[in-house]
């Protein structure tokens, strides 16, 4: 193997985006192109650790024996939450996303919006952030 085909396969490809098509829950492809940080992405990476870790304890506080359905609701709340925050921390920018007919504008507001409201594209989001392979295609 020649020393130059690892240049592609340094950690240098985690602190670039990515861009993907957000396919529906029922697998058809739309025009909404997702762009997301590398979850190794050194600027991100240590806050997203503790997010993740987080979101991990309140995890198995759900196989616990006897665990009441209140504390239950309130850990699913709280998991909830955590999965937004890390969608939020990843997720870069949107477009292909119209309001009938108009542009929907891409801004703070309108990230924070589309993963408050739509888990299956949270789910994408961090799904693609997680896969390292599709940042070494970059």
């Amino acid at each position: 193997m020649d020393l130059a085909q690892l240049k592609n396969t340094s950690d240098e490809q985690f602190k670039k985006d990515i861009s993907f098509n957000a396919e529906m829950p029922d697998g058809t492809e739309t025009d909404l192109v997702l762009t997301v940080k590398s979850a190794r992405n050194p600027d991100i990476k240590g806050k997203l650790a503790k997010l993740l870790s987080d979101l991990d304890k309140e995890r198995v506080k759900l196989d616990r024996p006897n665990v009441s359905a209140e504390q239950y609701d309130k850990t699913a709340i709280k998991i909830s939450e955590l999965d937004k925050e890390i969608a939020k921390l990843v997720l870069v920018k949107f477009s292909g996303l119209t309001d009938g007919d108009k542009p929907y504008p891409c801004n703070k507001d309108t990230l924070a919006k589309l993963v408050d409201e739509h888990s299956w594209i949270r789910e994408a989001i961090v799904q693609k952030s997680t896969n390292q392979d599709a940042f070494y295609a970059v």
